[in-house]
């Protein structure tokens, strides 16, 4: 059996836009935990992406194997922190140098609500889109 980081016809490069909004209950220091946390284990399973946070709205990018993506993917749908969990988009990824970077910081509320609202074909292009002017944490 292959390892979940290798590539194979069963475990190609994917990546999946996920959506969710941040819990009442949870304090505000949330998105500073989950960032210290998604940074480690991330790179440990050569998952890329980003997450971007307006402060109630999240919005995420994962890349990387299939395996791994989805069995994070599964992680993040039942955190207690988020609701209104759901997947914008998924698709094949084409492995690149930036394909295992991680990212993560705040957005403007209207950028995330613009991923939301966009169709499904454009949805990962306007998450990436935003990118540029989102306040990145190194």
């Amino acid at each position: 059996m292959p390892n979940a980081t290798e590539e194979t016809t069963d475990n190609p490069y994917v990546e999946v836009l996920m959506f969710s909004l941040l819990s009442p209950s949870a304090p505000r220091s949330t998105f500073d935990d989950i960032c210290r946390r998604s940074r480690v284990n991330n790179a440990d399973l050569h998952i890329g992406g980003a997450l971007l946070f307006d402060g109630a709205q999240f919005c995420q990018l994962l890349v990387g194997r299939q395996i791994l993506v989805s069995v994070l993917a599964d992680r993040i749908s039942n955190d207690p922190r988020h609701y209104h969990w759901r997947i914008l988009a998924k698709g094949e990824h084409v492995r690149t140098e930036k394909s295992s970077i991680w990212l993560s910081g705040y957005a403007e509320a209207s950028d995330l609500t613009s991923v939301v609202q966009s169709s499904v074909a454009d949805s990962f292009h306007q998450f990436r889109s935003i990118l540029p002017r989102a306040d990145i944490s190194p």
